[in-house]
């Protein structure tokens, strides 16, 4: 498209001068034509165009005083006109100083700005004959304003007799009629009551009350006052708007008559609201909320509340030195909930966490000696980890306990494994039960013939356990007649679990003709071990007579030295590892208690 250039045909720029109408206006528009042609000042007839207009106060740069847009389209020799002030008003914009207007045709600033001129009846129009249909000779110059007694100022005041109108009690300029003539109080309506709104020397105002105290003093007519605020929304009735006073026991309040809340703001935003249903709620959607409570005198808050996005709520408390010694908030991993106490190091003595993993709640205890720890993450013994003799063997139900039987009825045996007598225990724990047993015991024997019978205690109703038996024998060549050994018996018998364990005194006639009474078994459980135990034999012979005469030897100084030594680093072993566990869970306790300090 080959360049545009303007040619200014006419353009008036000022208002335009016309003929007054009813009302006395001047239109305040302007009306503006150009001819447009290109660059070889060929006309650019019958085109649609865009014209921008500005006005600046200077020929080049200056200040944008105004501007406005029009599409406009050119006749067959390229001219077309607009009326400026159409859709951007010129008023109250008037050309008062120097004014230049510039021009642009679809984007293209025509150079230079024209500085706007007056046309000759717009120069007449500076000294008009009349003003308002009156002629200027009759207002009153400026001059003649301050002649004494014209205006009201401390420093001319009025004359009364220069003002129209004026009832008679005011024209000797002394309030006759309200108040006490000092000219600082609001009578009713009705001149009663007098003095219903009333300002003494001090400049305190006083409502219904003619001596205030305060800058505003509020007094009512009966035993309840009160200053109500109301709008056309809320209605202007005496149970609409907002309302604060005092009754006529002397208590304060402030009621919202609307069903709406009542908001508190500072600084220009919301921070907290009393609404309608008597809930208090502090802080925003965009505010966090805040509370703090201070002592008597003291100069940081003692209990601090807080209502955050990222942790949620917490309860914070302080001493009074300022140093924070517990916190209840919501669980820094985003679920659950937190409760910390401080400890004399500056760390949480005492801890309950919500969530401390997969949702599991963990409670610990720590000071500089010790610690404990309870992990609901964990089974068992694991779930509880306390210092060493933290607790007594009493104290867990861990202790050493005791179950007896005892029969005195005689029995024959008739042959093969018969129960003399059965005695449960109930044990806490994995741990170790000693069972005892004793009989009187009859045989009767006669000379040439073996009398033999096996008495044992047994976990089982119909076996002895491998060397947990005694054989009591009577010989051949011994004399016919009644013999009555003693049988004594016992087993050490290690039990897996917790629970209740059965025991059997166990007899089994061999030879002859056997009877038993005075029968007694007495179980003792033992909860831990502190020696090695041994726990089985070498497996035995086929034949129990065998067994009886398997060659052996007498223990030599060094077998009971090994054996000691044994036991000495089977008890070394279990301290070790004891104390190994108990400061991994030290550890481990610690770790969570610090792992919560926020």
């Amino acid at each position: 498209m080959k360049a545009m250039s303007a040619v200014l045909v006419l353009a008036i720029a000022a208002v335009l001068l016309v003929t007054a109408t009813a009302s006395g206006q001047v239109p305040e528009k302007m009306n503006y034509q150009v001819m447009l042609t290109d660059d070889s000042d060929v006309p650019l007839a019958d085109q649609t165009v865009t014209l921008f207009f500005t006005l600046y106060d200077a020929p080049t740069g200056g200040t944008l005083l105004w501007s406005e847009s029009h599409d406009a389209t050119t006749n067959s020799i390229g001219v077309t006109s607009v009326t400026l002030g159409s859709t951007s008003p010129l008023v109250p914009y008037h050309v008062q100083t120097p004014t230049w207007m510039q021009v642009a045709v679809n984007g293209q600033a025509m150079s230079p700005r024209r500085e706007l001129a007056s046309s000759p009846y717009a120069l007449h129009a500076s000294d008009s004959e009349q003003l308002g249909m009156i002629v200027a000779s009759e207002y009153a110059l400026r001059e003649d304003l301050f002649v004494p007694g014209a205006i009201n100022t401390p420093s001319n005041p009025v004359d009364w007799t220069m003002l129209k109108n004026v009832p008679a009690g005011f024209a000797d300029g002394s309030d006759d009629v309200g108040g006490a003539g000092d000219g600082h109080s609001l009578d009713a309506d009705d001149g009663s009551p007098i003095d219903a709104v009333y300002v003494d020397a001090n400049g305190n105002v006083g409502i219904g009350v003619t001596a205030p105290a305060n800058r505003l003093t509020v007094s009512g007519l009966s035993s309840v006052s009160y200053a109500q605020f109301a709008n056309t929304s809320t209605g202007l009735g005496a149970d609409d708007g907002f309302e604060v006073g005092i009754n006529g026991g002397g208590y304060a309040f402030i009621n919202q008559q609307e069903a709406l809340p009542i908001t508190f703001l500072t600084n220009g935003a919301i921070r907290a609201r009393l609404t309608s249903e008597g809930v208090f709620e502090l802080g925003t959607s965009t505010s966090n909320g805040l509370a703090e409570f201070y002592g008597g005198g003291s100069g940081v808050p003692s209990i601090k509340l807080h209502a955050d996005p990222t942790y949620g709520g917490e309860l914070e408390l302080y001493e009074e030195s300022g140093a924070r010694f517990g916190a209840f908030e919501g669980d820094f991993d985003g679920t659950g909930g937190f409760l910390g106490v401080t400890g004399g190091g500056g760390l949480n003595g005492f801890v309950v966490n919500g969530n401390s993993s997969g949702g599991n709640a963990y409670l610990g205890i720590a000071g500089t000696v010790s610690a404990t720890g309870f992990n609901t993450n964990e089974s068992g013994d694991g779930a509880v980890a306390l210092p060493s003799g933290a607790v007594s063997a009493y104290e867990i139900l861990d202790e050493p306990g005791v179950a007896s039987s005892k029969a005195v009825p005689y029995i024959s045996l008739t042959g093969g494994v018969e129960i003399l007598l059965s005695r449960s225990i109930t044990v806490p724990a994995p741990g170790y039960v000693l069972a005892l047993a004793t009989a009187t015991v009859t045989a009767i024997h006669h000379t040439g013939t073996i009398s033999g019978a096996y008495f044992g205690v047994s976990s089982s109703s119909s076996s002895f356990p491998y060397g947990a038996d005694m054989y009591l024998r009577v010989p051949t060549n011994a004399d016919d007649g009644t013999w009555n050994p003693s049988a004594t018996v016992q087993w050490l018998f290690e039990v897996a679990s917790a629970g209740t364990h059965t025991f059997y005194f166990l007899a089994d006639e061999l030879v002859g003709t056997w009877a038993v009474y005075q029968r007694n078994m007495t179980l003792v459980y033992i909860p831990s071990a502190y020696g090695v135990v041994s726990s089985t034999i070498t497996v035995p012979p086929s034949n129990r007579e065998e067994a009886r005469i398997l060659p052996g030897r007498a223990l030599t100084e060094a077998d009971v030295a090994a054996e000691r030594a044994e036991s000495e680093s089977f008890n070394n072993a279990r301290i070790e590892r004891e104390l190994a566990e108990m400061e991994a869970r030290i550890k481990e306790i610690r770790a969570h208690m610090g792992d919560n300090e926020q």
